[in-house]
């Protein structure tokens, strides 16, 4: 079960980020694929901050960030293993944005940067809570 949860948020992942218009999925529920043999890698180094200014740009990385949280959670509850987590979603997320270069939408490193955010998020929080609750555990056994 926990493999097909898997499977299934990264399907997820990959249908949001290769999906021919993500604005027209999110309003309409359309999923179109485009596919080109002839991807324009100089896309992966471009970058504009000043979307920043727009909201729904900002929701979008927030989006980028809590799906790769919720990847890395679920990768390692399926591992068991923090650093193949962590390795495994970023690694997704590598192929996920060059992915997107073959599907007509526009690939970026810097999104790479706002999945690693999550990623990162979820390494921090679960090694706090877990030395929280190891903590925890030896109080009571003093007790």
């Amino acid at each position: 079960m926990r493999f097909l949860m898997v499977i299934f948020f990264a399907a997820i992942i990959f249908v949001f980020t290769c999906t021919a218009s993500f604005t027209q999925f999110i309003h309409d529920g359309t999923i179109l694929f485009r596919f080109t043999m002839n991807p324009n890698w100089s896309e992966l180094l471009l970058y504009n901050l000043s979307h920043f200014q727009n909201p729904s740009y900002v929701i979008q990385k927030l989006g980028h960030m809590t799906c790769f949280f919720i990847f890395t959670g679920i990768l390692m509850n399926y591992f068991h293993n923090l650093k193949k987590a962590t390795f495994l979603a970023f690694s997704y997320a590598v192929f996920t944005e060059i992915a997107q270069l073959f599907f007509t939408r526009d690939g970026r490193l810097l999104d790479v940067g706002y999945d690693s955010i999550g990623i990162v998020t979820f390494v921090l929080l679960y090694t706090l809570i877990k030395k929280f609750v190891m903590n925890r555990k030896e109080e009571q056994a003093l007790n």
